[in-house]
């Protein structure tokens, strides 16, 4: 398959070694933000465009789950192509476990062949994590447990396959419901991530860990463990990943930024351009 060079946006990490991305900042001058699942709502990624338009060097993170469940999946990606080549090397998308290349039923779908293509180029190529130097991590998923990582899932300090499908399907255990089996190599906790950044010989004074995959119902779940690690988990769309809230409710979608000094802040925009603040990290507390 070929595609013109200048067919494959400018998407930040692209061509990262191991797909795991490493980047100085946030700089004086950077704003970053942090998106969670979009699930084929174009609605969630317009209002997250317009609102970031707004900050001069903004540069904002995907966390993955672009496709699927919702209905107009060939828009969120054509508004995150013309966004891309708008703002060159200022979006990073990360590979959920729905980030996936096209199968051959969805030509039906009325994707056109060159969007196919495309997509079949991309999506492999998507990182599965990115280290801000501050001590922040994203990821769609989370890290695999420990007793994955000591099954032999690591193939010369390279993530195998596996090892990158977990990163993409793992759940944090603080959304485990009593009926589900806790010991799945799908469920993570704050002893897991120590580990898996030991393993990939990654280690900061402390680390908030981005996250998407799970849908907390508020917008966002934070998770401060009272050691070295936090946990953020952000959903994108309202309208596909909330239940058990009336239709008139699923107006709006949270994101997170992150200062110049590595603090958070969680963020609700609504669908009438408004925003509300719903978490600011305390300033109080020792910077990333």
């Amino acid at each position: 398959m070929h595609l013109e060079n200048n067919e494959i946006p400018p998407l930040i990490g692209l061509e990262s070694q191991n797909r795991i991305v490493f980047r100085e900042g946030p700089r004086q001058d950077e704003t970053w933000f942090f998106l969670g699942d979009v699930h084929a709502d174009p609605d969630c990624l317009n209002w997250v465009f317009k609102h970031i338009k707004n900050f001069k060097n903004f540069r904002l993170c995907l966390l993955g789950d672009i496709f699927d469940r919702g209905m107009d999946e060939i828009e969120c990606f054509k508004l995150i192509l013309q966004f891309a080549k708008e703002y060159p090397d200022q979006l990073l998308w990360l590979a959920g476990n729905h980030d996936r290349p096209i199968e051959s039923n969805n030509i039906e779908q009325g994707w056109p062949l060159r969007l196919i293509n495309l997509r079949n180029v991309i999506m492999p190529k998507l990182p599965l994590m990115v280290f801000l130097s501050c001590g922040i991590m994203a990821m769609h998923g989370g890290p695999p447990s420990i007793a994955a990582l000591m099954g032999g899932n690591l193939e010369n300090d390279s993530l195998s396959p596996k090892l990158q499908k977990l990163m993409q399907q793992s759940r944090f255990i603080g959304f485990k419901e009593n009926y589900e089996d806790s010991d799945s190599e799908h469920w993570f906790n704050v002893s897991d991530l120590s580990e898996f950044l030991n393993t990939i010989k990654k280690a900061t004074p402390r680390i908030m860990l981005i996250r998407g995959h799970d849908h907390p119902i508020d917008g966002y779940q934070f998770f401060n463990s009272n050691s070295d690690f936090r946990i953020l988990t952000l959903l994108g769309s309202s309208k596909i990943g909330v239940q058990f809230i009336p239709n008139e409710y699923r107006n709006w979608t949270t994101i997170a930024q992150l200062n110049k000094n590595c603090k958070t802040r969680i963020i609700k925009l609504l669908s009438d351009g408004s925003m509300k603040i719903l978490m600011t990290e305390d300033e109080n507390t020792e910077n990333c």
